[in-house]
């Protein structure tokens, strides 16, 4: 029996091993199998969703920011700043978050200046749901500071809490704001950026959208014709929440921060503005309608200048009402008007580098008047010209001769030399082309010989301001027409080079010599008996053609009346009395340095070029070359009539003493003449004043009867004459 029990126990021992042996095994299997999804999964974590999960892993520690980066500057050729960006703040208002609409109104009336009316309308633009409107950028630091301290939610001031309660729905968040450091200095060339506006056009699309606060879109001038450059657009900036210097993604770190390109002009601000004062005086002084002044560079084309007048201070574009638009647009570039006498200079050329002429032939000048044919009007000078070399023609600006001489030259002939002179296409200065190309046109029949002789002396063509000067300095840079240039360089904001523009040669039109022969015809312009004797410039020899054309307008049929036959009044383009004087030129002649181009639009005093343009034109190349450091080719150019034998000089001229005590005529460079205002009106006292280039003080009102200094005197320029006017002598006098 014992022996039956230990075979038994033994065998309940090996079973319970082996049972537990099976459960082990069991574990080891799950254990396993464990082990092996684990790797399984790893590997499916590791090698197929590895990409994905580190993606999702670094997303969790970065992060993404919207804004719009800040619009890149405009400055000139010396770096000077002519048009910045500034953070300000905009004044939105959600019209259906305000509880007290008047209060608001009333309030921000108050502090922008506005009529209610105005507020009104920015203000309440919409009645949708938690729709912004936009009111304004205020610019004036003294009002954003103020708006701010009101709407800070920090500030616990009772009164400020209060007014915070009665503007809910009006917002002040950061915005762009288009700065103009020099104002009124080269206003019309540089243009606005402003907010972008809902434009017609943006409607019939469905663009028109509540503007980001730091956008600006370009609309005039540079600002437009370069906004794809200058723009800061919508920056999305990924990057570490907070990396290990500490440093956080934010729009306003400047670590981070982002701008447009800066857009460098060929423009002297030194010379803009000694532009714009002489055209300003100019204009004021001729009772003119507006002006245009442009210096240019003769050897590479650069613009150094381009004034406008009446100005335009981009700052204060909200002064300006719709119908004054024409004040902000740069017309140098985009207005056309006919160049007439101007034109002549080239003319010449081309029938000098054909070999037709030289400039000693002689030309009869018809005494005067001219019927080209049986149909037309006669062609007629200004003087009963007989027989007249091309020099003369040149100097006394002849219509007669120069409407023979394009005959002669033949319509195919100088029509192909007048659009190599660059007229009838744009120039390219205009990195946008928005430009005008003028009007040159010639049908199959080409032109009549009427129309070729008008042609010849600056009529039945149209020409921007840039075309014309750039065609002149053409013959200053020995015949080589180069390619305007205004734009000098485009640079990203950290002040690396993107594009260069360099001078480029557009073609060669004449020969060097044959420029050089039309430039020497150009200088007896300026002697004794030519129509620019006041165009001299003091210390240098110039060169240069007067101008004076007769504006063309479309008249409507006064008489009129709407009908099912007549929907419209009839038109048509007629010559009128209204002029535009001109005068274009080279300084020094010898040795072109700048061409300087003078226009004047509808000038009452006097309608010639070489009365109302000329002066400015001295006035500017003298200032510009001095500026320039340009070393003066001649000692004296003002010419004085001489003193008559045995006449006593106005006063003893002293071995030494100051200029103003001079009597004879100015040695030093620069110096002006007084006038002789005796018998004079204040209104014609001005006039004279501004040619000599003295500052008028009037001191009482009738005719002049005294003045300090005296008479011929000279002085330096610019120095006040005071002139006293008696009304009893008035009296006497009629």
């Amino acid at each position: 029996m014992r022996a039956r029990s230990r075979q038994e126990s033994k065998v309940a021992a090996v079973r319970v091993i082996q049972g537990y042996g099976g459960r082990m095994t069991l574990v080891g299997i799950l254990l396993f199998v464990f082990l092996l999804a684990c790797l399984t999964r790893v590997g499916y974590l590791q090698f197929v969703q590895g990409s994905e999960l580190s993606e999702r892993g670094i997303s969790q520690q970065k992060d993404s920011l919207s804004f719009y980066a800040k619009r890149g500057k405009v400055v000139d050729a010396e770096g000077t700043p002519l048009a910045l960006t500034l953070e300000t703040r905009q004044i939105e208002v959600v019209p259906s978050q305000v509880q007290d609409r008047g209060f608001v109104v009333e309030y921000l009336s108050g502090v922008l200046g506005w009529s209610l009316e105005r507020v009104e309308k920015a203000a309440f633009c919409t009645s949708k749901p938690k729709v912004a409107c936009y009111v304004h950028r205020v610019l004036d630091p003294k009002v954003v500071a103020a708006l701010s301290a009101v709407m800070d939610p920090s500030n616990k001031d009772a009164r400020a809490r209060w007014l915070r309660s009665q503007l809910q729905g009006v917002r002040l968040i950061p915005a762009a704001a288009r700065v103009y450091p020099a104002g009124e200095r080269a206003g019309q060339l540089v243009g606005v950026a402003r907010v972008p506006q809902c434009t017609v056009e943006k409607k019939e699309r469905g663009e028109c959208k509540a503007p980001n606060p730091m956008e600006l879109e370009g609309q005039y001038g540079v600002e437009a014709d370069c906004n794809d450059v200058l723009a800061g657009r919508q920056i999305v900036q990924r990057g570490w929440k907070q990396n290990q210097a500490g440093v956080s993604l934010s729009a306003d770190n400047p670590e981070l921060e982002l701008a447009g390109s800066t857009v460098q002009l060929s423009i002297l601000l030194p010379l803009q503005a000694i532009a714009e004062e002489e055209l300003a005086r100019m204009v004021i002084g001729s009772f003119a309608k507006r002006g245009l002044a442009l210096v240019m560079d003769v050897s590479t084309g650069e613009l150094l200048a381009v004034a406008h007048y009446p100005p335009f201070n981009p700052n204060g574009t909200e002064e300006y009402s719709g119908n004054e638009i024409w004040k902000w647009n740069d017309s140098a570039f985009i207005e056309v008007f006919e160049p007439g006498s101007t034109i002549k200079p080239l003319v010449i050329a081309a029938l000098l580098e054909e070999g037709l002429r030289s400039l000693d032939d002689s030309e009869f000048c018809e005494n005067g008047s001219w019927k080209v044919d049986a149909r037309h009007k006669p062609i007629k000078d200004h003087g009963a010209y007989g027989w007249l070399t091309l020099w003369d023609c040149i100097k006394v600006s002849s219509n007669i001769c120069l409407g023979k001489l394009g005959l002669e030259l033949g319509d195919d002939k100088l029509y192909e030399y007048m659009a190599r002179f660059g007229f009838g296409q744009k120039t390219g200065v205009k990195t946008s082309g928005r430009e005008a190309k003028g009007m040159l046109s010639k049908g199959k029949r080409g032109w009549s010989d009427m129309q070729t002789a008008n042609v010849s002396f600056g009529q039945g063509l149209a020409v921007t301001a840039v075309q014309l000067l750039a065609a002149t300095a053409a013959l200053g840079n020995g015949g080589v027409l180069m390619k305007p240039l205004l734009v000098k360089e485009i640079r990203d904001a950290n002040g690396n080079p993107l594009v260069r523009y360099e001078p480029e040669v557009v073609r060669r039109v004449v020969s060097e010599s044959v420029a050089a022969q039309v430039i020497e015809a150009m200088r007896r312009v300026l002697e004794p008996g030519g129509t620019g004797e006041k165009a001299v410039v003091y210390g240098y020899d110039a060169a240069g053609k007067t101008g004076t054309a007769q504006k063309v307008m479309t008249l409507e049929d006064p008489y009129w009346v709407k009908s099912a036959e007549k929907p419209r009044p009839a038109r048509a383009s007629r010559y009128v009395d209204k002029w535009i004087a001109s005068f274009v030129g080279l300084v020094p002649s010898d040795k072109p340095k700048l061409a300087i181009l003078v226009v004047v639009d509808e000038p009452y005093s006097n309608h010639y070029g070489g009365v109302v343009a000329a002066p400015a034109f001295s006035r500017i190349a003298e200032r510009s070359l001095a500026y320039l450091n340009v070393v003066p080719t001649v000692e004296q150019t003002h010419r004085i009539a001489s003193v008559p034998a045995g006449a006593k000089p106005a006063a003893e001229v002293p071995a030494e003493g100051p200029v103003q005590e001079m009597a004879a005529a100015p040695t030093s460079v620069g110096a002006a003449v007084v006038p002789d205002f005796a018998g004079m009106t204040p209104g014609e006292a001005l006039r004279v004043a501004m040619a000599a280039r003295v500052e008028l003080v009037a001191e009482g009102s009738g005719v002049a009867v005294g003045q300090t200094p005296v008479g011929k005197s000279a002085v330096a320029p610019w120095q006040e004459v005071k002139v006293q006017f008696s009304p009893a002598a008035s009296r006497s006098g009629r």
